[in-house]
């Protein structure tokens, strides 16, 4: 008698716990989904914050393995460095924004200065990820963890010969501030990961200063 009070206990625990976890996870409309993440990036713009974005994999046609750590100090100024890794080495370049002058230089060399009323050339350059089928399938939903705010779209894709999954979450803190983005692509009959980027954000820089590196 003991033991089937003992297993019936169990048994209503782990529903009332497949409830509470249900209950913390809801479908979200594209409309939902897009106004609560496009309130936390336009928080996340207005404060002094660092961004630490590294991607891995293949989108379409192009192979990346890059790190971009971007500082941000509103209204007009940042700096950005973005390190492409490849066999001979690691392709790195700087940029720095003050107003619309921006400061450049290559793998550690001189410093230029241009108006960014200029012609581009030779900005580094994220590929654009591949085309979703018209008829890709999206869902959306969100779910609170440890007080943060978790948003994830799901997207299935009709590559030309090969299908394929897009995962995007996005967490979001108690202070409505992004914290991270994560994206993984999946392709092929057994959804294998063929591309990842995680951007990770972090904020309260009390030391962070972007100033001209020449005249």
């Amino acid at each position: 008698m003991k033991v089937f009070q003992l297993i019936l206990l169990a048994a209503v625990s782990i529903g009332s716990l497949s409830c509470d976890a249900s209950a913390q996870r809801r479908d979200l409309s594209k409309e939902e989904f897009d106004t609560i993440s496009n309130t936390a990036f336009s928080k996340t713009e207005t404060l002094v914050h660092r961004e630490i974005s590294e991607s891995k994999g293949r989108i379409g046609p192009v192979t990346e393995n890059m790190r971009v750590t971007s500082d941000y100090f509103p209204p007009d100024k940042s700096r950005l460095i973005y390190e492409m890794f490849q066999e001979d080495g690691v392709d790195l370049t700087e940029i720095i924004y003050l107003g619309k002058i921006e400061y450049r230089r290559k793998n550690s060399g001189e410093w230029t200065k241009r108006d960014t009323s200029a012609p581009d050339d030779g900005f580094p350059r994220i590929p654009a990820a591949s085309k979703k089928s018209p008829e890709a399938i999206i869902k959306y939903s969100s779910r609170v963890k440890d007080g943060l705010t978790v948003l994830e779209s799901r997207s299935n894709l009709a590559f030309a010969i090969r299908p394929g999954l897009e995962i995007r979450r996005l967490t979001i803190d108690k202070l409505n501030r992004m914290l991270k983005v994560e994206h993984v692509t999946h392709e092929g009959p057994d959804l294998a990961v063929v591309y990842t980027s995680i951007k990770t954000y972090q904020y309260d820089l009390n030391d962070l200063k972007i100033e001209a590196p020449i005249k």
